[in-house]
């Protein structure tokens, strides 16, 4: 009982349970904070966290994968200690350059993501905490050693700090320069935790000496996955948190809060996805390492049937109770974010469908090759995000995601059945030629 398919369900079930239990939570601090703040305000917190978020996302390495892949390869043989602190550096390195550039736009481009002066100079302190953002190596010590529910409790722990802190500062009334002091606070106190964390699951489980030469073809691969797959996460990252800035800057703050509250919505059935994708991980390494290419495309398909029917039922729901559900959480005025709802949930259920093709594509063929998929997508994605909202107003917002999932979905179908059936007629026994 310790088959791929069972161990997936394992971390996968460790894996959404913490997720559900930190959605929950954000969803209850969401729902205070739209109340607290008003939609003007929500609208101004949202650009300034998308902002630092973006730039976050497009100069980080997400090195929890890259650390998988290159860590299982040189386990028992080389120092996993030294290449966490390689990872790290790197993460600390991306961290700082994110907060420069974010700290330069809030200080004298404010106008450029829809901010007011005096409202921008209150993210300082947000842009300052991408300093300590960097914990995605660390996230990849505790995966590949199999601790997700370490992750998880470190996730959930943040979670119930944001749910109240959201409660205190309803309560006292506060500003919204008030929660952007607190948000970062939280949010770096819980990067930390992670890092010491996995310090010292690397203390107990890495059997390598550090006084070990550090492998330099190792770091070699490192940093080649990690960029190859850091492009892939730019373009994510942009489609992610770049929508919410395209609809401030094309429609208001108002748009903004709109989108905002249904692009929350709407990532609640992504976790679902995500927490595949990540369990799937290091599974799908241990397949393509050892040759079983064909082993591991029957468990994506089977992985993806399974997944197709939680993304109709998800889809179903949200088309019958998506208004009332807006209206209980963020309250009578956010009703009319409901077609927004609907465009980005078709993004999620496609991107749930095709979850685990991603990460098969990208172990199998390298990141740079899913990093061409992403790049197609990102076009789609760019046409749809503007025409959307220029031609339908708020209720076109997010059919930039929706073309987005669905170009990728497309390619990574194609690129998969591909490569199956080259495999396949490749090993096929060559009949002699008749004279």
């Amino acid at each position: 009982m310790n088959s791929p398919l069972h161990r997936i369900i394992r971390n996968f079930g460790m894996v959404l349970s913490g997720q559900g239990a930190v959605t929950v939570l954000g969803f209850l601090a969401l729902s205070i904070n739209s109340r607290a703040l008003g939609m003007t305000d929500l609208g101004r917190l949202f650009l300034i966290q998308a902002t630092c978020e973006l730039i976050s996302k497009l100069v980080a390495f997400q090195n929890w994968q890259s650390y998988i892949k290159v860590g299982a390869d040189i386990e028992g043989r080389g120092s996993l200690t030294r290449l966490w602190l390689y990872g790290l550096s790197l993460d600390f390195a991306a961290g700082f350059i994110a907060s420069i550039i974010a700290t330069v736009i809030l200080l004298f481009a404010p106008e450029v993501i829809g901010l007011d002066p005096e409202i921008a100079h209150y993210g300082l302190l947000y842009a300052a905490s991408l300093l300590l953002s960097g914990s995605e190596t660390s996230i990849g010590v505790l995966r590949l050693f199999e601790a997700y529910g370490k992750v998880v409790w470190i996730s959930i722990l943040q979670a119930a700090l944001l749910f109240g802190n959201a409660a205190v500062l309803a309560v006292l009334n506060a500003p919204l320069s008030a929660y952007l002091y607190t948000l970062p606070i939280i949010i770096s106190a819980s990067s930390i935790a992670m890092m010491f964390i996995a310090w010292k699951q690397l203390r107990v489980r890495d059997t390598a000496s550090l006084r070990r030469r550090f492998d330099i073809i190792a770091q070699r691969r490192f940093l080649r996955f990690a960029f190859g797959i850091s492009a892939s996460s730019m373009l994510t990252a942009m489609r992610q948190r770049g929508e919410v800035l395209i609809v401030g800057a094309l429609l208001g703050p108002s748009a903004a809060a709109l989108f905002g509250v249904a692009y929350r919505l709407a990532a609640l059935f992504s976790r679902f996805a995500e927490a595949a994708r990540v369990s799937v991980y290091p599974e799908f390494s241990r397949l393509v390492s050892a040759g079983l290419f064909e082993d591991a495309v029957r468990l994506a398909f089977r992985l993806t049937r399974w997944a197709s029917g939680g993304a109709f039922a998800a889809m179903l729901v949200l088309a019958l109770a998506g208004s009332p559900i807006l209206v209980v959480l963020f309250g009578e005025e956010y009703r009319v974010a409901a077609p927004i709802l609907m465009l980005l949930a078709t993004g999620t259920a496609v991107y749930t469908c095709v979850f685990a093709l991603g990460p098969l594509t990208q172990i199998t063929f390298g990141s740079w090759r899913l990093f061409g998929f992403n790049l197609l997508a990102f076009v789609g994605f760019l046409c749809f995000a503007v025409l959307g909202p220029l031609m339908f107003g708020q209720n076109g917002a997010g059919a930039g995601a929706a073309a987005y999932s669905i170009v990728l979905a497309l390619l990574l179908l194609w690129q998969v059945t591909y490569h199956r059936r080259k495999t396949a007629a490749d090993r096929e026994p060559k009949q002699p030629e008749s004279h």
